[in-house]
């Protein structure tokens, strides 16, 4: 395989981690006790074979919880409610997630059309010897 094609399918992985964690993030913005999650993507280095050349390769190095503040909701009939009735769910915002969750989504759909463009040309390179 490429390097291009691997370096982007290295980011297509990382991508598609971080966006699961995101779509958790935002299904359980309410849910109580519910510790916010985030993907730290790191890049590492590889050895190409091929090209025997050094790669800088994206990977999700860790999935962290992240401490949000918690704010009490009234909701008595939740179980988890204290004896007043009241809630404690994570105080953050689901929009800052979206916005988030929309530049990932990008980020990956760049390195699909990535490699689709390395796919296009390596069978450009094959029709030329016919």
């Amino acid at each position: 395989m490429s390097s291009s094609i691997e370096i982007s399918s290295a980011a297509l992985n990382a991508a598609r981690i971080k966006m699961d964690i995101i779509a958790q993030n935002i299904a359980n913005s309410q849910s109580p006790d519910y510790k916010r999650k985030s993907a730290v993507i790191e890049s590492f280095k590889t050895y190409d074979e091929i090209s025997g050349e050094s790669l800088s390769m994206p990977k999700v190095a860790e999935i962290k919880e992240v401490d949000t503040p918690q704010i009490s909701k009234y909701d008595p009939y939740n179980p988890k409610a204290d004896e007043n009735g009241y809630v404690k769910v994570p105080a953050w915002n689901p929009v800052e997630d979206m916005a988030e969750l929309m530049e990932i989504s990008r980020i990956y759909e760049a390195n699909l059309a990535a490699v689709e463009a390395s796919k296009n040309m390596n069978q450009n390179a094959l029709n030329i010897g016919r």
